[in-house]
């Protein structure tokens, strides 16, 4: 009546050539990698949208308006220059003034200038 599971592969071994069970296997894994790269997609639409409204001017720290430079290097920049947030904010050194920046040896950045 009932048939062991190994009689049962045998049975379907005998009736699968070779083609079939790589057609199988290349379905399964094509399946398997769409759905991995689906929920990866997904993932990434779930942002949320946060809305602010709007409560007057924004505060601006003493840092964002002091012009800084790097250690190392021979000019400063401000913050709202272009490029000026590669700079880490372990290596930068801020200056009181621009005037401050230029008495000690440094230039305005070419990216800064207009």
């Amino acid at each position: 009546m009932w048939l062991s599971i190994q009689e049962i592969i045998k049975k379907i071994n005998s009736r699968l050539s070779y083609l079939d069970c790589l057609s199988i296997l290349s379905t399964t894994l094509f399946l398997v990698f769409l759905a991995f790269y689906l929920q990866i997609k997904s993932e990434g639409l779930e942002k949320p949208v946060i809305y602010r409204a709007f409560s007057g001017p924004v505060e601006t720290s003493s840092k964002d308006t002091k012009p800084f430079g790097s250690k190392n290097g021979t000019t400063y920049t401000f913050s709202w220059c272009q490029n000026s947030g590669q700079t880490k904010e372990i290596n930068k050194v801020y200056f009181k003034s621009a005037q401050e920046a230029e008495r000690v040896g440094r230039t305005l950045s070419k990216l800064c200038q207009k």
